[in-house]
């Protein structure tokens, strides 16, 4: 077990003397990720309606949720 937390200790190390490269894949990931969401969000409210409901509505999860089980209920 103090290998591994050892090797783990080090790994992170290793990886935080390149910050620069490390802040820009996070960047990278969080844009990408934003655009993921926004083409799905996109994608499911021009398919989708549940009285009146969109999926732009603060509770995207629970929209989508309903959505699904409806789906499935009938």
């Amino acid at each position: 077990m103090r290998l591994f937390l050892e090797l783990t200790k080090r790994s992170f190390q290793r990886q935080l003397s390149y910050r620069a490269a490390a802040i820009a894949g996070l960047a990278t990931n969080f844009f990408f990720g934003l655009l993921r969401a926004a083409v799905l969000i996109g994608r499911v409210s021009d398919l989708f309606r549940i009285r009146d409901l969109e999926v732009r509505e603060p509770l995207i999860e629970a929209t989508i949720r309903r959505i699904y089980e409806e789906r499935l209920l009938q």
